[in-house]
């Protein structure tokens, strides 16, 4: 009793540890967007003492931007850097810009380009609206617009608005990619339904002035949105075309239909703006960013797998020195405790460490099973090639083989559920029917003892 009562108390003790650090963090990114620097500083510098970073991040873009300190780019990239040693990667991002632009650092494109690439991968719509911009203005590297067009359409998809304004842009002008007007309209929209006031001004005119697209009591409301929402030269200049317009609009119906959508108007969220028959479309091909050879080429390398380390507070120096001399003590410390912290799929990256650079199969089974134990998908996959294949130290055993790809292929991506299906229905054509049901219910125990208990429960079992 004495112990479950410690175990409560403890839990409770952390919880409100947590949501106190977590409070602090958003009066600090308030004060900041409120222009209160002094406070914003202060909080940021404690925080960051604490190991946030979150802190460190927000307190190297004051230094660059020089919000209430002087601008000091060494002093911001000090802090990008402790940032970016814990997996922030908007550290990263800006970084890589300084790096860019050679404020703080000497300027180094190339490896800009590839930190750049390496959180684009993970998503970051601002670096993949980066490298879109590198290539559409052609400064630093050869402009291409095709390869402009694949990084803003994978940023736009995003619901970056910027992104969904440019490539709106590409389509219209048919700069590397063919001409087409209704999609050139729909991100247009997209990214004006946002409130991103560029894209609404140049939708506006498009509606008011070309042939092909022309629709006077749409573009009437677009100058009404403007207008209501901007009260400096532009919300002038609004009004003026709003009324120049009005006088072309010869159907009354439509013109009250005008007023009243932007009467009702209001900006939307960024995913709100992309429906789901848009995800359904092929993503462009970036060579040497997500063309099949370069992600086959990245998967396998060194480098790759040290960039995947960062995401798990692991330096190039922890993991050379854990090669060099084959003591993996820090490297497992810092595994174990980025994974209590919720990254489960850390223990998959170790025993990917172990397996593809350190050459060591049993270490990797150990951390494989680790992973899959607690039900992360990746390592489950990687367990299941082991009994699969009859890997050491296990041996064949397609029943274990198949209960750990079940179990993957209920936590896994879309793409990896299609791979693990066909390998599942590969597998019980060679499985008896009993090998089946015994799998199968190898998968039903697994789950019943990995249910997620309530709050109550973790509190006190």
């Amino acid at each position: 009793m004495l112990k479950t009562s410690l175990n409560a108390m403890l839990f409770l003790i952390f919880l409100f540890a947590s949501m106190t650090a977590n409070a602090a963090l958003l009066d600090a990114k308030d004060s900041l967007k409120s222009g209160r620097y002094k406070e914003a500083f202060d909080e940021f510098s404690y925080l960051a003492t604490e190991g946030s970073s979150e802190a460190e991040y927000n307190l190297g873009y004051m230094y660059e931007m020089g919000l209430g300190v002087s601008v000091n780019y060494s002093q911001a990239l000090n802090y990008y850097n402790q940032a970016s040693l814990k997996s922030n990667p908007d550290a990263v991002f800006r970084k890589a810009l300084l790096t860019l632009k050679g404020k703080g650092t000497p300027k180094n494109v190339k490896e800009a380009i590839s930190k750049l690439k390496t959180i684009a991968r993970d998503k970051h719509k601002e670096a993949l609206f980066e490298l879109g911009e590198l290539y559409a203005r052609g400064e630093d590297v050869a402009r291409n617009y095709s390869y402009a067009y694949g990084f803003y359409y994978s940023s736009a998809l995003e619901g970056y608005a910027p992104a969904q304004y440019k490539l709106a842009i590409l389509y219209l002008y048919g700069r590397g990619v063919p001409q087409d007007y209704q999609r050139a309209l729909e991100w247009f929209k997209r990214a004006s339904d946002q409130g991103y006031v560029g894209a609404q001004r140049d939708l506006a005119e498009l509606l008011a002035t070309d042939k092909l697209l022309y629709n006077p009591s749409e573009a009437y409301a677009w100058y009404s949105i403007i207008a209501a929402y901007n009260s400096d030269a532009l919300g002038d200049w609004a009004v003026k075309r709003r009324n120049e317009i009005y006088s072309k609009i010869k159907d009354v119906k439509n013109l009250v239909k005008a007023q009243e959508l932007a009467r009702k108007w209001r900006p939307v969220s960024p995913k709100e703006t992309i429906p789901d028959r848009e995800y359904e479309k092929a993503r462009p091909i970036v060579p040497g960013f997500n063309d099949q050879a370069t992600l086959n080429k990245l998967k396998t390398g060194k480098d790759y797998m040290i960039q995947e380390g960062a995401r798990f507070a692991l330096t190039r120096a922890d993991i050379d020195e854990a090669l060099v001399t084959k003591n993996f003590v820090q490297v497992e410390a810092k595994i174990n405790v980025i994974a209590k912290q919720g990254r489960k799929e850390a223990y998959a990256y170790l025993g990917d460490v172990f397996a593809k650079m350190a050459g060591n199969e049993t270490q990797a089974f150990k951390w494989y099973q680790k992973g899959a134990n607690i039900n992360e998908p990746t390592a489950q996959m990687r367990l299941a090639t082991f009994y699969c294949e009859g890997k050491k130290p296990a041996s064949v055993d397609l029943v274990e083989c198949y209960k750990w790809l079940s179990l993957a292929e209920k936590g896994a991506g879309l793409s990896a559920k299609v791979q693990i299906r066909d390998a599942m229905t590969g597998l019980e054509g060679k499985l008896s029917d009993t090998d089946l049901i015994e799998a199968r219910k190898k998968v039903s125990l697994f789950q019943e003892s990995h249910e997620e208990p309530g709050l109550l429960k973790k509190l006190f079992k």
